[in-house]
């Protein structure tokens, strides 16, 4: 091929078309991994809040404020929600009552149930029964030094079957509560009646007797929690007492069934608190929670792996440079894990954070938004069986009396998996490879070619 202003040949042209191919490759391999890199970046699907009235949560008149104290997914995809009605931290009355909302996997309402004075108490805990009922723990009473454990079934549709409380003359608070083999209940949180601000453990049966309790003295049971563990004890997960100015340790205590402790460890270097716990895939146990160690800011999330005999494996700092606080963790389907609490750098204070399973963050996402919502507070964070996240909570957002709380859900999507990345980044290279080298094989062909012309 012969033009006027040059000589064009076969080879020429062939070079010219490898190149925009090579180009074209490497170019599209970039934009596909920024592609890909925002899409690890999960964005909000939805978020609703419930107020107080005009909606139909409350039975109360006035513009009461709602706050949820806890949350769980439901066997039916839905969620249930419990906390407390009044006027908690603004003006009016302090408290009103206990509610329970069920709502569908989309946090559309379905039923609610206030309980009002006659059966006063804060729900701190709340779980679905074996039996398709559900269960609430936390403490009985309004004015401090008077409130009990308290542990209330319901039926399927949130109607009150029975009502316990335990304690003794002080204040004993239940935090935490799993349902165990036998349909009974474990419950754990602190007492000032059996000690000082120890962590009480009680085992009831299904009717809400009684059978064991063990106090674990020494140490706070603020924010205690317990899970059912796969050989049919129990992990407990508290905080020791404050040994001065902002110093206490995390710690886990292994329960065998009968109550009697197999092992317990402290964890930190001082200045921690564990608020989360769940046991893992692999037998051991994830906790989250702050650390005020080696920090961004004032506090970090905190995130601990330890092994089946509490045994650290490793752990993890994520922060802002102000307090962040993480209040729930769950691991997800791929092994990783979903953390979730609130920042006080945030606009909306909420933050999620996405690892894989050594802790290595994937991704986080702030939650909120500053057009007349203020601040986010999740309790539950919990995959969904499509690979989204569904958070529950409390919302503090401007509306009447100068501010008002209400029951907040949201839906984060989902996001790909390092696989998928892994996969894309290696189909381009392999792209890239296969154009490289057919040039090649390209150039040495018409290098043969052109010895043949020019013998």
């Amino acid at each position: 091929m012969i033009s006027s202003g040059g000589i064009v040949t076969g080879k020429n042209v062939l070079l010219i078309i490898l190149l925009v191919l090579i180009i074209g490759s490497g170019a599209f391999s970039v934009l596909g991994v920024f592609a890909v890199n925002s899409w690890l970046t999960p964005g909000e699907e939805w978020s609703k809040i419930h107020s107080g009235p005009p909606d139909q949560i409350s039975s109360y008149g006035g513009t009461l404020d709602l706050y949820t104290y806890s949350a769980t997914q439901t066997s039916d995809g839905g969620y249930l929600l419990a906390g407390v009605e009044g006027h908690i931290w603004s003006n009016g009355p302090p408290y009103v009552g206990a509610w329970v909302v069920k709502t569908d996997s989309s946090g559309s309402m379905q039923w609610n149930k206030t309980f009002g004075e006659n059966v006063n108490g804060y729900p701190h805990a709340i779980q679905q029964t074996l039996d398709g009922g559900y269960v609430l723990a936390g403490e009985t009473g309004w004015i401090p030094g008077n409130g009990d454990f308290w542990l209330v079934k319901l039926d399927a549709s949130g109607n009150i079957q029975w009502n316990r409380t335990y304690g003794g003359i002080n204040t004993d608070r239940a935090y935490s509560l799993c349902q165990s083999p036998d349909g009974g209940f474990v419950i754990v949180g602190y007492t000032y009646s059996y000690g000082n601000e120890d962590i009480w453990l009680v085992k009831v049966d299904q009717g809400g007797k009684m059978q064991w309790n063990e106090t674990f003295r020494g140490t706070d049971g603020y924010y205690s929690c317990v899970r059912r563990t796969s050989d049919g004890g129990y992990i407990v997960g508290g905080n020791t007492a404050w040994q001065g100015p902002n110093k206490g340790y995390a710690l886990l205590v292994k329960i065998d069934p009968g109550g009697n402790v197999q092992w317990n460890k402290t964890y930190g270097a001082g200045s921690e608190r564990l608020q989360s716990i769940e046991q893992t895939i692999d037998g051991g146990y994830i906790f989250a929670g702050y650390t005020r160690t080696h920090t961004v800011g004032s506090d970090d999330f905190w995130l601990v792996k330890v092994d089946s005999n509490g045994t650290m494996q490793w752990s993890r700092n994520y922060g802002t440079e102000a307090n962040d606080e993480a209040n729930y963790v769950q691991q997800t389907s791929d092994g990783g894990y979903i953390v979730g609490g609130d920042s006080l750098s945030l606009i909306g204070r909420a933050w999620l954070v996405r690892t894989d399973s050594k802790g290595d963050m994937l991704w986080n996402k702030a939650l909120g938004d500053d057009n007349g919502y203020g601040s986010y507070y999740p309790v539950l964070v919990q995959q969904t069986s499509d690979g989204q996240y569904f958070i529950a909570g409390t919302a503090y957002y401007s509306g009447v009396d100068d501010g008002h709380y209400g029951i907040w859900f949201a839906e984060v999507a989902g996001a790909p998996s390092l696989t998928s990345v892994t996969l894309f980044t290696v189909w381009s290279l392999v792209t890239l490879f296969a154009i490289v080298a057919s040039f090649g094989l390209i150039d040495m062909k018409m290098k043969r070619d052109e010895k043949k012309d020019n013998p």
